[in-house]
């Protein structure tokens, strides 16, 4: 996995200037390569487009299940190797 990008610091420096709080912003640009072993766009599309999949190509997390019963609500929760269960919603 190949990565480049630059991090821009937005403007000035975070704490107090004149009795006012001046918080910094910070933005990444840059882009992330794999290879992706013999994968057609489609073949790849059908794993990353099941949310609940989440679990078979990403390193971290073990176990992927819903856990809302209403489909407006769409959390589901990830259990990562090393934190226990966290929640994510749906996009």
């Amino acid at each position: 996995m190949a990565a480049g990008g630059r991090c821009n610091t937005g403007k000035g420096p975070t704490g107090e200037k004149e009795g006012k709080k001046v918080t910094r912003v910070l933005e990444w640009e840059g882009c992330v390569v794999s290879p992706v072993p013999t994968a057609t766009a489609d073949e790849a599309w059908a794993l990353l487009s099941d949310f609940l999949a989440f679990h078979r190509w990403h390193p971290r997390v073990a176990k992927c299940r819903l856990a809302s019963p209403s489909a407006a609500v769409a959390l589901a929760m990830f259990e990562t190797r090393r934190q226990g269960w966290r929640g994510r919603r749906r996009p």
